[in-house]
């Protein structure tokens, strides 16, 4: 993948970024999935019926994930 900041991501979702997102770089690729990112992935969750990917944020930016969506 590109690298791409978090200031592009949040214009391509037409979002706003949090907490200095705008510098961070991701390298990686997106993944929903926290148990497989890997440093500079994006970490995008969503809520499900089971799961909220919302409370695994904080595992995957330990795994090295450099954004999350």
């Amino acid at each position: 993948m590109k690298p791409v900041d978090g200031a592009r991501i949040a214009e391509i979702v037409h979002g706003q970024s949090a907490n200095g997102a705008d510098d961070a770089i991701v390298t990686g690729i997106a993944r929903i999935d926290s148990r497989d990112i890997a440093p500079g992935d994006l970490f995008v969750a969503f809520k499900g019926e089971g799961l909220d990917g919302h409370d695994f944020v904080d595992q995957a930016v330990q795994a090295g994930a450099a954004l999350s969506l």
